[in-house]
């Protein structure tokens, strides 16, 4: 099943250093499918680290790894879409303006 063909899709750097499948397959066993799963990257401080993201219909949920993800971690952080008031475009990328704090 291609990635225009599945429900949700995904950017080909998460399953990079993973087996063939194994991401495909831990998505498709999550209760609520994700609408795209990737790597985004967050700015913290003057660096910028990637997460592996997924974005759900309703929430944006992130963690440091993938392997974590798949793991059964609890996420780093949950950016509920309801509380994003603003999206902001920037040079290579976006801010999110949400409930008192940007996500960038």
């Amino acid at each position: 099943e291609s990635a225009c063909e599945a429900a949700w899709s995904v950017s080909p750097d998460l399953l990079a250093g993973f087996p063939d499948g194994q991401v495909q397959t831990w998505l498709a066993s999550l209760k609520e499918p994700p609408l795209h799963a990737g790597l985004l990257g967050f700015k913290g401080g003057a660096k910028v680290v990637m997460r592996c993201s997924l974005l759900f219909k309703d929430r944006l949920d992130t963690w440091d790894t993938a392997s974590l993800a798949m793991g059964g971690h609890l996420p780093r952080d949950r950016i509920l879409l309801r509380d994003v008031h603003s999206i902001e475009i920037i040079r290579g990328g976006f801010v999110l303006n949400s409930k008192g704090r940007k996500v960038r």
